[in-house]
């Protein structure tokens, strides 16, 4: 099993949501706490840059989600990472009750807009924090290199080292012509590195990725064969669409229907047939009335990683 734990479910949410349904608010609470306890993929400080971020303790048990049902219906429907940014704001505004100075802030200069801050907040010790945040998934490739590197996106253009190199070199400088007050600029990347299952055992990793980070699987249209490498019974399988590809899937037995192998394997003969697009998927087995995660699984096609 890749997860050491599942996070638990035990948000005390509002009754009325408007067109939100619980289902809605679980996932949306699920998906903050996971924001917040999930290792880091990336540093979060170069050296010279002082400490590395915190995620303070916060007492979920008797958090009530204020305002779950505008973020989830506002951000369900965007990016993975847009969805991300919205969890984080949440918990610096709302959980943590920080005073935000700057979010998605432009930075021109004469006329030419050089990027845009993240976050720029006032920390529980009055300290003013700059933070780049980003969700990163990317599938580690060892017989294929994308631009110099081995740590592929499922969008081939992007890569683990180009989107370090971003951050430190491009996006945390930004702030210190127009916060010159702050004290420490840090990256927030959450996420997860996805290994062929015939990868060998690595010696080292990318400059900046944290040895702790998240695992997944990934596998070529025409391995799909290895999903059934074990006899396991009440197997299946659930595609999770953007942008919920956060905290593990777990769902009651009786109101859902994933997909069994047969079904799984003609939804992405479908699929791959007019589509390059990679296809993210839970393997689930059932437990106490749930449908509970042991992998998460990239399904990319067979000339992936071609550009």
């Amino acid at each position: 099993m890749l997860w050491d734990a599942l996070w638990i479910r035990d948000v005390v949410v509002t009754s009325e949501m408007n067109r939100v349904t619980d289902t809605d608010i679980d996932r949306w609470s699920s998906d903050l706490k996971w924001v917040i306890g999930s290792p880091f993929l990336m540093i979060t400080a170069d050296s010279d840059q002082g400490e590395q971020a915190q995620c303070p303790e916060i007492a979920m048990r008797d958090f009530s989600a204020e305002g779950a049902g505008e973020y989830t219906e506002k951000y369900s429907g965007h990016r993975v990472g847009y969805y991300f940014e919205s969890l984080i704001h949440y918990w610096l505004k709302h959980v943590r009750k920080l005073e935000i100075l700057a979010q998605g802030f432009q930075i021109i200069n004469e006329g030419r807009t050089l990027g845009e801050l993240d976050f720029v907040f006032r920390d529980e010790m009055g300290r003013v924090i700059h933070w780049e945040v980003a969700a990163k998934f990317y599938l580690y490739c060892e017989d294929r290199e994308v631009k110099g590197s081995h740590y592929i996106g499922p969008n081939a253009q992007d890569t683990f080292e180009l989107k370090r190199e971003k951050i430190f070199d491009k996006q945390l400088p930004l702030s210190e012509r127009a916060f010159p007050e702050v004290s420490f600029r840090q990256a927030f990347v959450k996420g997860r590195i996805f290994y062929h299952p015939e990868a060998k055992e690595l010696e080292s990793l990318p400059l900046g990725m944290m040895p702790d980070h998240l695992r997944g699987i990934w596998i070529r249209h025409g391995e799909l064969s290895w999903l059934q490498r074990e006899e396991r019974t009440e197997v299946a399988y659930h595609l999770i669409e953007k942008p919920y590809w956060l905290s593990p899937e777990c769902f009651s037995v009786s109101g859902s229907s994933p997909f069994p192998f047969r079904k799984l394997i003609e939804h992405l003969a479908f699929h791959f047939s007019d589509s390059k697009r990679p296809v993210l998927i839970s393997v689930l087995v059932q437990e106490g009335g749930l449908w509970q995660e042991t992998d998460r699984v990239f399904v990319v096609a067979d000339d992936w990683p071609e550009l």
